[in-house]
């Protein structure tokens, strides 16, 4: 088995994608602790609370927290009081179709609620409309992209920079000078830049476009105007949100927003 943070140096794919908005009843349990999961699941908290008891601790889990549970892992879930969530089901394995194991545990994120929130409803729209399994693919390698640098910051490398990465996930629609990054992490800005970029391959205003863009994506995906979607992630006018997209990712705005063909 390995840990969760080595997907970000493997070649793997993705399958079997399935996702379900599901509410659930106080007292509402499943119980996994004899056979462990089928599968990988990725649940998204939306309002209520669930409690998760696994190798005899228990965690709590309110709105706003991403849940990463992978395949194998024998756990005991409860709901403490009427709660409803978005759910995400995979299958993992490598180019050559052999499963990949992770370590088994309950995964957790807390995070600025509408980072997740929009890719998590941007999939079950996605699920709903029949549209390319490329698409939803895309979609999921973005969910898993994001947990993955959360979970990273907590490991001994990331410890120094993951109030950080916390804070610009938080604020990233504001449009704050490097120096505050850095003052979070009680660091010089020259310092902090260079620590940031040999850690996420991204310079800090880079990951902060990088998240404004995930946000954008589902704004314009849902009919949200090119000029009101700029003001709404943190952008100046649409003018500059087409120009830094296309020099970010290579592709131009209108290319990753057309109607796709399914």
């Amino acid at each position: 088995m390995i840990d969760p943070i080595s997907l970000t140096e493997l070649e793997f794919a993705v399958s079997g994608i399935f996702v379900k908005r599901e509410s659930w009843a106080r007292g509402a349990a499943h119980d996994y602790s004899d056979h462990g999961r089928q599968d990988n699941l990725l649940h998204y908290i939306i309002d209520g609370s669930r409690t998760y008891q696994i190798n005899g601790h228990e965690k709590i889990l309110r709105p706003g927290t991403l849940i990463f549970i992978p395949e194998g892992t024998k756990y005991r879930t409860e709901t403490r009081r009427p709660t409803s969530g978005i759910g995400i089901c995979f299958n993992m394995h490598s180019h050559n179709g052999t499963p990949i194991s992770l370590q088994h545990d309950v995964y957790t994120v807390e995070n600025d609620a509408s980072l997740y929130q929009s890719l998590f409803s941007d999939m079950e729209h996605t699920s709903e409309m029949h549209r390319s399994r490329l698409h939803q693919c895309t979609l999921l390698l973005q969910i898993l992209d994001n947990l993955l640098m959360s979970l990273d910051a907590r490991s001994a490398e990331g410890v120094q920079l993951s109030p950080a990465i916390s804070y610009l996930q938080k604020h990233y629609k504001k449009n704050l000078p490097v120096s505050v990054y850095a003052a979070v992490c009680h660091m010089s800005e020259s310092y902090f830049r260079r620590r940031f970029l040999e850690y996420t391959g991204m310079t800090p205003l880079e990951y902060r476009d990088h998240l404004r863009f995930t946000e954008a994506k589902f704004l314009l995906s849902c009919g949200m105007t090119v000029t009101k979607t700029a003001e709404q992630v943190g952008f100046c006018d649409a003018s500059y949100l087409r120009r830094i997209f296309k020099k970010r990712t290579g592709h131009a705005l209108s290319e990753i927003c057309l109607p796709e063909i399914v």
